[in-house]
């Protein structure tokens, strides 16, 4: 006969897919026929931009863009770009995914390349990494004590803190902003390159809402009337109210910002000095809030023998959000000798984490004048940014951004200076050792009439009353009643008088 426990239930959202993909395409573009051939590929610049995410039964679909602009110079000597849209469509298969599913997205091009087929005719190529995560709302479960005394149970029910998604949810918002060219710098003629990087600095929960702030940094590589390229950068600060339909006042916030649309122009009747920016952003947001939890730790029956089934369930309690940020350097060898810095563009296209640290990969793409007029060379660094951790913890990557990046140029090419900043969750997982069924046969009684009416030994630490109570045939509340204790932790180091229990 199975006993029947009571069975508790904690709303959350629960992790039901989880993929990595890496996605290459490409796609050719021709030379108008108002423009000259292409002597030379200068400098390609792309970002990826989410453009749907739809959720079925069992299916994910998403649709990503990533604009390129090449700026190629023509055998006449001028300067000019090509736009080439490369799309990347995906689409995520799962049972376990339904209609109420709430999917975070995050998006990093690991790659861009150009290359002239002829000099009419161009070829760029992206490779695209795409994380998937589906949460669909559900409950999480536990056993507790029994509805009724039919089987004489006693129980040991204990409580655990534990970290569970509460709440998963987006706002899409638009940034806008102008900005002025320093008087050092030409009118601006053409926008050759175009990046924005997103940096989160600050993100509070008050009541429902969460409250985000952070920077978005534009960088522009344009061509002046003379045709000499230049580049200019300014940054736009945000604050967005984002709404969940939870407390979040005590959970921590995971914050993910993608660019769902990049509008950059030079706005005409200001002399040419003055630009204009348009940003089409998506905030995904993670709350993982702390819940108490009720468990069934133990249980016995002096009247019966149990056959009990139990389940070993790790869990995260999550400790709290760190942001870790390190400056670093790199050389950067070039074919000719730098005679000016025109910029430098510096992304991540990986992040891992190595114990207690965490290993970025950027890809930096610098562009200077030389002898022979412009050229770009691009190499690979690492950066290591280290986070002191309690044994037992870990960590979990939530964000990777170069808020800061420029050259100089050196001997033989020109050193990189950046900055990187890594959003991170810092959890430590416990296993929760717990009872989820019971079962006896009601036929076979336990045979305690030859144990002793009643048992006297010294308590020490090494065994709780509990433990006691379940070795001889007793219970906590008849050896409290038997030795005057107020309370169960009260008896450390006492000469017990253990009653078996009738």
């Amino acid at each position: 006969m199975e006993a029947s426990l009571r069975k508790l239930s904690y709303p959350c959202y629960q992790m039901v897919f989880t993929q990595n993909y890496s996605l290459s395409e490409g796609q050719e573009s021709v030379v108008p026929d108002t423009l000259p051939d292409i002597a030379a590929i200068l400098y390609t610049s792309a970002a990826p931009l989410i453009r749907s995410k739809d959720v079925s039964d069992g299916r994910v679909r998403l649709e990503v863009n990533v604009p390129a602009r090449v700026s190629c110079e023509g055998e006449d000597g001028t300067v000019f770009c090509l736009d080439v849209n490369i799309p990347f469509y995906l689409s995520a298969q799962e049972e376990a995914i339904g209609v109420e599913s709430k999917c975070v997205v995050n998006l990093t091009l690991c790659q861009i390349e150009a290359r002239m087929l002829n000099p009419r005719k161009i070829s760029v190529r992206a490779d695209l990494d795409v994380r998937l995560e589906c949460y669909l709302p559900g409950m999480l479960d536990s056993s507790a004590a029994p509805e009724d005394d039919a089987a004489a149970l006693h129980v040991l029910e204990r409580s655990a803190d534990v970290s569970c998604v509460s709440c998963v949810t987006e706002k899409t918002f638009v940034l806008t902003d102008e900005a002025e060219l320093p008087d050092a710098l030409p009118a601006a003629a053409e926008i050759m390159a175009q990046c924005a990087a997103v940096s989160v600095q600050d993100v509070k929960a008050v009541g429902s809402k969460v409250i985000a702030s952070g920077t978005v940094r534009s960088e522009i590589l344009y061509r002046c009337d003379e045709g000499m390229l230049h580049s200019f950068s300014f940054s736009t600060t945000f604050s967005q109210i984002i709404e969940t339909d939870c407390e979040a006042e005590n959970a921590l916030v995971e914050l993910r910002v993608l660019l769902s649309g990049m509008y950059y122009e030079i706005i005409p009747g200001a002399d040419m000095r003055e630009l204009a920016m348009e940003l089409h952003l998506v905030a995904q947001v993670v709350l993982r809030s702390t819940q108490r939890i009720t468990y069934l730790a133990d249980a016995y029956s002096n009247a019966f023998a149990l056959d009990v089934q139990r389940e070993s369930r790790c869990l995260p309690d999550c400790c709290g959000m760190r942001l870790l940020r390190e400056s670093g350097r790199a050389l950067m060898e070039t074919p000719t000798e730098p005679e000016r810095v025109i910029s430098l563009r510096a992304e991540p296209i990986s992040a891992e984490v190595e114990g207690g640290a965490v290993e970025v990969r950027l890809r930096l793409v610098l562009c200077y004048e030389g002898e022979g007029g412009c050229c770009t060379v691009q190499r690979v660094a690492a950066q290591r940014l280290e986070s002191a951790l309690e044994p037992g913890q870990s960590l979990r990557i939530c964000g990777v951004s170069v808020p800061e990046a420029s050259a100089i140029a050196t001997e033989g090419g020109a050193e990189a200076r950046f900055t990187v900043e890594v959003q991170v969750l810092i959890s430590q997982e416990q296993t929760l050792d717990a009872i989820c069924a019971i079962s006896y046969d009601e036929t076979q009684r336990n045979d305690t009439d030859a144990l002793p009416t009643l048992v006297m030994l010294r308590a020490d630490q090494s065994r709780d009353l509990w433990e006691l109570a379940k070795a001889n045939c007793s219970t906590v509340e008849a050896i409290c009643a038997a030795n005057a204790l107020p309370e169960p932790g009260t008896a450390w180091e006492k000469l017990l008088i253990i009653p078996k229990a009738p």
